[in-house]
């Protein structure tokens, strides 16, 4: 007896389901009460589960917001935990995530700003100044415009919102996923720095970052049981 080794016989499933949500939500089903994130700056903690809960608040709000589908969610944020909820949240709704470089000038954020058109901006407290000159250079100024770190009675410009506000009440159950996942989206873009011309956008799909992280799973190696901590800028 011979047998034939197709290998299209599983396209679809790799190609629908080999997401880099997918390896999320695994961790949140088989490690949901391990610690996830830890922020030294605040001594904030989550567990994959809290983590998805907080993910999925955010994923609610920007849905409600239209952000779906292939739009750009473009933020300046500071190594944070708010910026794993935005990245995550991206995926969620399958979206881009889009982080840019709060060391460069507000006039190179405007031509980012320009470039990728993104339907939500948000930026950290810290470079207020900084990102409301960009958003008044640009010519296509996103429709959501949000501010992390903002202090409760802080006073905003006009159509600015702070993050606790914008996903105050929010469901914290997993959004639904009424888009065709592919491993060749596009989940993240990023933003060469610009020395020689103008800030140039890299795509990065899902089969980019899920064989990265299986690179470096396999170059240490790292078991089901191991940690790593992630130090890195990531912008």
């Amino acid at each position: 007896m011979s047998y034939t080794y197709d290998v299209t016989m599983f396209r679809e499933t790799f190609e629908s389901r080999f997401t880099y949500l997918n390896g999320f939500l695994r961790n949140v089903s088989r490690f949901g009460d391990r610690p996830a994130v830890f922020d030294p700056h605040s001594d904030r903690r989550w567990t994959y589960r809290e983590l998805n809960c907080e993910v999925n608040r955010l994923a609610h709000a920007l849905r409600a917001d239209g952000v779906g589908k292939n739009d750009v969610v473009m933020f300046a944020l500071l190594n944070s935990p708010e910026f794993v909820f935005f990245y995550l949240a991206a995926h969620k709704i399958g979206a881009i995530a889009c982080p840019v470089n709060y060391r460069q000038g507000s006039g190179e954020i405007a031509l980012v700003i320009d470039d990728s058109t993104p339907k939500v901006f948000v930026y950290d407290a810290e470079f207020g100044e900084l990102s409301s000159r960009a958003l008044e250079m640009c010519e296509n100024r996103p429709a959501v415009e949000l501010v992390v770190g903002a202090e409760e009675d802080a006073v905003l410009p006009a159509g600015y919102r702070r993050y606790e506000d914008y996903v105050f009440e929010q469901p914290e159950t997993d959004p639904p996923i009424d888009f065709a996942p592919h491993i060749y989206d596009e989940t993240t873009r990023l933003y060469t720095s610009g020395t020689t011309n103008r800030p140039k956008g890299v795509p990065i799909n899902n089969i980019n970052e899920v064989l990265s992280a299986h690179d470096v799973m396999m170059h240490f190696p790292l078991s089901p049981v191991d940690r790593t901590m992630n130090m890195t800028p990531w912008f």
